[in-house]
C-alpha cells in the first residue's frame, strides 16, 4: 500500500498540466477503491461564497460537468451520492493557505491513506495552478490584463505563417489614445493607467473572439484580425472608435473626459509583404493622428495613405 501510495504521488506530481492531472486522479482513486469523490476549489471572485467542481466521480462513474455551486453545500445539489454512504471531507492547501477541499468515499482503506492522498492532490493541483499562473503573467500585460508586446508579437508571427501556408487574408489595426501624454501631465500616471484599463477592455469587448488584442508599449495596441479582409477591418475600426468615443470617464476634478483614438490599418494582399504589416499599420496610424486623430487610416501601397473618419 505504501509503495502504491508513492507511485501515485510520483505520478500526480510528474506533469504540470491541470487536464493532465484531472485524467490521473481518477484512475489512481479507482485502483485504490474508492469509487466516490468530489473535488473542488474555492471561487476566486467569492472564496467565502462559491466553489467550482473541478472533478467528481459517483459510485465508479465519473462527471465531467464544471460546476459553480454555494460553498454552504458541499456538494452541488444534482451530484449527491445516490445511496447511504460516509465521506471524509479534507481541505486542499499549499503552505497552510486552504484553495479548496476534497470529499472521499470512507471506508475502504485506512485513515493515512486519505491523509496522503490529501496531501500529493493539494501539491499536484497547486503546482498546475502556479505553472498557469506563471505562463499567464509571461505573456500578459500586468496594468490591462491583455497580451504584452512579445506575446502579441508572437501571435503576430503565428498569424503570418498561417496566412502564408493557406494564402489566407489578414488585417492589422495599430491604434493610440489622442492627446494621452496631456491626460497623464494634467491628471497624473495613476489616472493614465485607469484610462489605458478601460480603453483595453473596450478594445477586447468591442472586437470578435477571433480577434487578438494586445499591448504594444505605452498608450499604443495591436490588433490582428486573422481571416479579415480590409472592407471587414474598416468596419471593425468604426466600431471601435464609436465605442471608445461614447465612453465617460470621470477625472479626479470630477470632469467627464471623452476619449478619442486614431487607428491605422495594414491589410494582406493589398500590403503584399506580411512581414511588413506592422510597419505600415504604425505609418498609417500616424497619418490618421497628424489629420487631427479619432479616425483611422488605410495603408495602400497602390495609393497614397487613405485617412477617414467614420
Amino acid at each position: 500500500e505504501t509503495e502504491q501510495l508513492g507511485y501515485i504521488g510520483a505520478d500526480l506530481i510528474s506533469s504540470f498540466n491541470m487536464q493532465d492531472i484531472i485524467n490521473k486522479i481518477p484512475l489512481r482513486l479507482l485502483e485504490l477503491g474508492i469509487r466516490s469523490f468530489y473535488i473542488c476549489l474555492y471561487d476566486k471572485k467569492s472564496p467565502s461564497k462559491n466553489a467550482n467542481l473541478i472533478l467528481a466521480c459517483r459510485d465508479g462513474e465519473l462527471i465531467h460537468e464544471k460546476i459553480t455551486f454555494p460553498l454552504k453545500d458541499l456538494i452541488p445539489k444534482e451530484l449527491l451520492p445516490n445511496r447511504r454512504a460516509t465521506f471524509i471531507l479534507l481541505t486542499l492547501y499549499f503552505q497552510n493557505n486552504p484553495f479548496g477541499y476534497i470529499i472521499l468515499e470512507y471506508g475502504p482503506k485506512r485513515g493515512i491513506v486519505y491523509e496522503t492522498l490529501r496531501s500529493q492532490i493539494s501539491a499536484a493541483i497547486q503546482g498546475a495552478l502556479l505553472f498557469e499562473e506563471v505562463n499567464k503573467l509571461a505573456v500578459t500585460d500586468s496594468l490591462t490584463g491583455i497580451l504584452n508586446r512579445r506575446a502579441i508579437e508572437d501571435a503576430f508571427q503565428r498569424e503570418i505563417a498561417r496566412s502564408q501556408r493557406y494564402n489566407r487574408p489578414l488585417s492589422l489595426m495599430l491604434l493610440d489614445i489622442d492627446n494621452f501624454k496631456i491626460i497623464n501631465d494634467t491628471f497624473g500616471h495613476k489616472f493614465g493607467d485607469e484610462v489605458l484599463k478601460k480603453i483595453a477592455n473596450t478594445l477586447k469587448k468591442s472586437c470578435r473572439r477571433v480577434d487578438i488584442v494586445g499591448r504594444y508599449g505605452g498608450d499604443e495596441f495591436l490588433i490582428i484580425l486573422p481571416e479579415t479582409p480590409l472592407n471587414n477591418s474598416i468596419k471593425i475600426a468604426e466600431k471601435l472608435i464609436k465605442n471608445i468615443n461614447s465612453l465617460k470617464i470621470i477625472s479626479p476634478y470630477k470632469d467627464i473626459i471623452y476619449l478619442n483614438i486614431s487607428i491605422g490599418i495594414a491589410s494582406y494582399p493589398y500590403i503584399p509583404d506580411l512581414e511588413e504589416l506592422i510597419f505600415w499599420a504604425d505609418s498609417a496610424m500616424y497619418k490618421a493622428k497628424s489629420l487631427g486623430g479619432n479616425q483611422y487610416s488605410i495603408a495602400n501601397l497602390g495609393s497614397s495613405l487613405i485617412s477617414q473618419r467614420p
